[in-house]
C-alpha cells in the first residue's frame, strides 16, 4: 500500500504501446534505458472507465501526484491533467528503468 492509496499495479515501462517520443523510450533497442512507467489507478477514479474517460481521480491522488512532484519525479495524472486512461505516469528526470527483455 502506498501513501494510504491503496496498492499500485506498474502496468508498463518500456513495453506496450505508447505515444511516439514517449519518455517510455519503447522504440529503443532493450539495453537502452527508458525514463517512464505507468501505474494503475482505476480504483482511484471517479467517472467513467470509458472513453473519453469523464471524470477525476480522488483529491488524495492528485495530492499525492503534487508532493512525488515536489521531490523531483515528472509526475502526469491522466485524465486529470492530460487526456488518456485514467493512471498515473511518472519519471524521473534521467534514464531510470531498463527492459527485461
Amino acid at each position: 500500500e502506498l501513501a494510504g492509496l491503496g496498492p499500485f499495479t506498474i502496468s508498463s515501462f518500456k513495453d506496450g504501446p505508447h505515444a511516439v517520443n514517449s519518455q517510455h523510450r519503447q522504440n529503443d533497442p532493450p539495453d537502452v534505458p527508458g525514463e517512464a512507467g505507468d501505474a494503475r489507478t482505476r480504483h482511484l477514479f471517479l467517472g467513467s472507465l470509458k472513453a473519453p474517460y469523464e471524470g477525476t481521480h480522488s483529491k488524495k491522488l492528485i495530492d499525492f501526484a503534487r508532493k512525488l512532484q515536489r521531490h523531483g519525479f515528472r509526475v502526469v495524472v491522466h485524465p486529470d491533467w492530460l487526456p488518456g486512461f485514467p493512471h498515473l505516469h511518472f519519471a524521473m528526470g534521467k534514464p531510470i528503468f531498463i527492459s527485461a527483455k
